[in-house]
């Protein structure tokens, strides 16, 4: 590795998928023209699936999702030390910071917990919003699956229920008090957000593989405004919609789908596809773009794939680079706010 190598983003993930043993969080640096690349194990954490910063504070947060745990690791330099870490739920998956607290969500058990932050980035008290109740057979028995959550703004946030289908709305300014929700088509599986504003929210499907988009009207109650399939004909069975982000320049957004393993790019609006190309490797996860590149974390081959954007499309063309990492679930860009 070149001495000019520089740190670009913490990856979390599932090692001991892989087969290495060492469980934890990983530094992925790269030489300044972003060619020579690697990752190396930079703090013990069991399935940290998900990572995300803490606003102001130098501390790291890991949804610890095999524990079922939240961890907090305090950043000097690149390196990570754990100094707080509390339950959270079954299979913890997604994390949400704001200026004095967190959110998780957790896909085990359904839980949607929200917990205060110390200044210092430590945590404080810990509560639960109300749980879900099936809005397709609230006399029935499908799990309900909190998957990710976003903000819209004034202490509101949206979050996804993959198990009930459907996206909850929440006041957090004391407690996590729901204030709408929004029912999506039985069996869609919505997974991953992507906000527009704080009156349009996207989210992308896991079984239906699609994109739906939401929106409100003069503070009126959110409902359904379009829906793109991001697959040619029929879903395969073992298709999976996984991340929804948008483009640097907020041009277009880009849509992962596990099992035809795709990275399909959509307009601004979320209601045309524009393209489709291939992820890579195996399995991807999650994306992200770091200047001129999408960053693809391809679980199950082991791998960050490297595709090339066109600037003038905005579209992701053929795989640049292939980064070696055990089981790569979450990118999280070393300046991450």
């Amino acid at each position: 590795m070149s001495t000019e190598a520089r740190a670009v983003a913490w990856i979390g993930g599932y090692p001991e998928d892989s087969g290495t043993g060492q469980q934890g969080i990983r530094l992925l640096t790269a030489d300044e023209a972003g060619e020579a690349a690697e990752t190396r194990w930079v703090g013990a954490a069991e399935s940290p699936s998900w990572l995300a910063r803490h606003h102001s504070a130098a501390v790291l947060y890991a949804a610890q999702e095999s524990a079922g745990t939240l961890a907090a690791f305090r950043i000097v330099g690149t390196t990570l030390t754990p100094f707080d870490e509390i339950p959270a739920g079954e299979a913890v998956c997604h994390l949400l910071v704001g200026p004095d607290l967190l959110i998780a969500c957790c896909y085990g058990d359904g839980d949607v917990v929200r917990v205060e932050l110390h200044d210092d980035g430590s945590f404080g008290e810990r509560s639960l919003a109300v749980p879900s109740i099936d809005p397709h057979a609230p006399e029935g028995d499908r799990q309900s699956r909190a998957h990710c959550a976003a903000p819209l703004g004034d202490g509101h946030i949206v979050v996804s229920d993959l198990g009930h289908d459907q996206l909850r709305f929440f006041d957090t300014a004391d407690i996590l008090q729901q204030i709408g929700t929004v029912v999506l088509p039985m069996g869609s599986g919505p997974r991953h957000l992507w906000v527009h504003s704080t009156s349009k929210v996207s989210v992308i499907t896991e079984y239906s593989c699609q994109v739906i988009t939401v929106e409100r009207i003069n503070e009126g109650p959110w409902r359904i405004l379009s829906t793109v399939s991001l697959l040619v004909g029929d879903v395969p069975a073992d298709a999976a919609g996984a991340e929804l982000t948008g483009s640097s320049d907020g041009a277009v957004l880009y849509a992962g789908v596990r099992g035809p393993d795709l990275i399909v790019t959509l307009d601004a609006t979320a209601t045309t596809v524009l393209g489709r190309t291939p992820s890579g490797a195996r399995w991807p996860r999650h994306h992200r773009q770091l200047g001129d590149r999408l960053l693809v974390a391809n679980q199950e081959s082991d791998e960050i794939s490297v595709l090339q954007i066109d600037p003038a499309t905005d579209l992701p063309g053929g795989v640049v680079g292939r980064i070696s990492t055990p089981a790569p679930a979450h990118i999280l860009a070393i300046d991450a706010p």
